[in-house]
């Protein structure tokens, strides 16, 4: 099954949050493997509520990649876009205000603080270097700034890196994950809890967390992974790709890393509180460095995991049966 680019449908969204400028777009490959020919999975995804609180669609093609399997948005809008939707919109979008409240700031600690125990009694540990990528207000970093870790975490939002730095006192940068830039072997540990999905150029920013990862330093994934509700509830233009956990090891096999340890049934960030930050239907992966890949070596890894794109569609279908969409609203 295939689609054709429909620009002017996809611009019935950037109607729908409020930004008026014009945009480019592109064709965007398999950002795993380079693949060209890929099937559509879903040509709607879900966009908020409106006031009477009914579920909002509009279309935005997600696609399955043939060769390994990513989920991910074909059509992508120029970085523009995005650089201006979570300057102006996004926070306030998903959290309702700029700021974070009591039980947000309280849950990201709780978060950190779970993980580093895994960590601890799995890996052995106890104390190091840590980065974290994309890491919001920088609460994940508290915990083990506490037990005397080196602690360092990088995000674009200026405002929320500006209150992490204050509130936790960490060392905190406002820069774009693809922009950051440290010194070779800085780090034993690197997390990106969550926001692989979000990143623009994740090949750029899995090459910079090898070149910063100590050798048998450990890389530390969690993503949206698991659907729930409705299939297309599960998908949305913030997140340009949506990881499985074969995709995180494929992804992290061609850019250096060797599987230790993955999961979709434990929740290695802990329970959170009601109206805090939310971490379900999440998946993990804990990676080590080691080497990259020859690419015929690469291609051949990819098989090992590959499944039919029937199986993915069946289980979309399965899901969206078992779930079926109720007060929803179509724009296009």
């Amino acid at each position: 099954m295939t689609s054709k680019f429909d620009q002017k449908k996809i611009e019935e969204y950037l109607k729908f949050l409020g930004l008026k400028k014009k945009y480019k777009f592109k064709i965007n490959n398999c950002e795993i493997c380079g693949n060209k020919k890929n099937n559509i999975i879903r040509s709607r995804i879900h966009i908020g509520k409106n006031k009477n609180l009914f579920d909002i669609f509009c279309y935005f093609p997600f696609f399955l990649c043939n060769k390994c399997n990513l989920l991910f948005q074909k059509y992508k809008i120029e970085k523009k876009f995005y650089d201006d939707y979570y300057k102006i919109i996004y926070r306030k979008r998903i959290y309702k205000s700029q700021k974070p409240n009591k039980l947000q700031l309280q849950d990201i600690q709780k978060r950190g603080k779970y993980l580093l125990n895994f960590l601890k009694k799995n890996f052995n540990q106890k104390k190091g270097s840590i980065l974290d990528v994309g890491c919001s207000l920088g609460g994940m970093l508290k915990p083990f700034k506490e037990k005397n870790w080196h602690c360092v975490g990088v995000d674009p939002d200026k405002k929320w890196v500006s209150f992490g730095k204050k509130y936790f006192n960490l060392d905190l940068k406002a820069i774009e994950a693809e922009k950051m830039n440290f010194n070779p072997k800085s780090f034993d540990i690197i997390i990106i809890i969550g926001s692989l999905e979000h990143v623009y150029d994740p090949n750029i920013v899995l090459k910079k967390c090898f070149k910063y990862l100590k050798n048998n330093g450990l890389i530390v994934l969690e993503g949206r992974g698991n659907p729930i509700g409705n299939s297309m509830m599960f998908l949305n233009h913030n997140h340009h790709r949506i990881y499985s956990l074969n995709t995180f090891r494929t992804f992290l096999f061609k850019h250096g890393f060797n599987h230790l340890y993955s999961t979709d049934k434990i929740n290695l960030t802990g329970p959170v509180n009601k109206g805090g930050l939310k971490s379900d239907n999440t998946i993990f992966y804990i990676g080590k460095k080691k080497e990259i890949p020859s690419k015929d070596k690469f291609k051949k890894y990819i098989e090992k995991f590959r499944k039919d794109f029937k199986f993915f569609k069946k289980r979309f279908d399965e899901i969206d049966q078992k779930k079926p969409l109720k007060d929803a609203i179509i724009l296009n």
